[in-house]
């Protein structure tokens, strides 16, 4: 699946290249969201793009289910992974918007949704077995599931471990709204929120006991301190224009 998602991305970018060569040839000034992967329309191109984004989500979510079990790479496969969305086209279906400035966002979506999926799931089930058994639960000796972090899962572990999760959020949302260059939140107000929320991830460092939290507490600062230091030198540069 792998190779057919890179073979119909090499094949939509080309095509997409070509289109754009010939237009611009003739002095046209062409959108980049217009060539991007095969146009929008839902033609041929488009009915090849969204095979490929396809072939390109069940590899993803394959390779996901090959390394649930493993107890080294657990929270950190994750990494691995998420460059294979790059494959992404816009299709003219599903993703019918997505220029080439916004492919970045699918692989960033995904490290919160799947380190919070499985927080969320070692919280359930370490919690329920609290709650059968009575004893405390040790995140360290469990086969894959905690990554060593020795953690009691009484109602307050479970409490504090979920703030610490919902704690870690807020800046991944802000960092995909930069992203995907939406307006809503620019200049001061997007600084502000940063400043208010980015502390708030050590926060959550210093109260989970999962690993799957803590590494994205840490995607979530060094996220925060790309956007910021990314929008400055966007903003220092516009300065110099004017």
């Amino acid at each position: 699946m792998l190779l057919v998602a890179f073979t119909i991305k090499l094949k939509v970018k080309r095509g997409a290249g070509a289109v754009g060569n010939r237009k611009m040839g003739w002095g046209w000034k062409v959108p980049p969201q217009t060539i991007y992967g095969g146009g929008s329309s839902k033609g041929g191109g488009g009915a090849l793009a969204l095979m490929g984004n396809i072939a390109t989500v069940e590899t993803f979510l394959l390779c996901l289910l090959l390394f649930k079990e493993n107890e080294v790479l657990h929270s950190y496969v994750i990494f691995m992974l998420c460059p294979i969305l790059l494959l992404l086209n816009q299709d003219g279906y599903l993703l019918a918007r997505m220029t080439d400035q916004q492919r970045y966002a699918p692989v960033v979506a995904s490290i919160p949704l799947v380190l919070t999926s499985k927080a969320f799931a070692d919280l359930l089930e370490a919690y329920s077995l609290y709650g059968k058994t009575g004893k405390h639960y040790d995140f360290g000796r469990r086969g894959g599931g905690g990554g060593g972090a020795a953690g009691v899962m009484s109602l307050g572990a479970f409490l504090l471990n979920n703030l610490g999760i919902f704690l870690t959020l807020p800046n991944h949302v802000f960092f995909l709204n930069y992203l995907w260059g939406s307006s809503k939140l620019e200049g001061l107000s997007s600084d502000f929120l940063l400043v208010i929320f980015t502390p708030l991830n050590l926060v959550a460092l210093l109260v989970t006991s999962l690993d799957s939290v803590r590494v994205q507490a840490l995607c979530s600062i060094v996220f925060a301190l790309i956007q910021f230091f990314h929008g400055r030198r966007l903003q220092r540069k516009g300065m110099q224009l004017l």
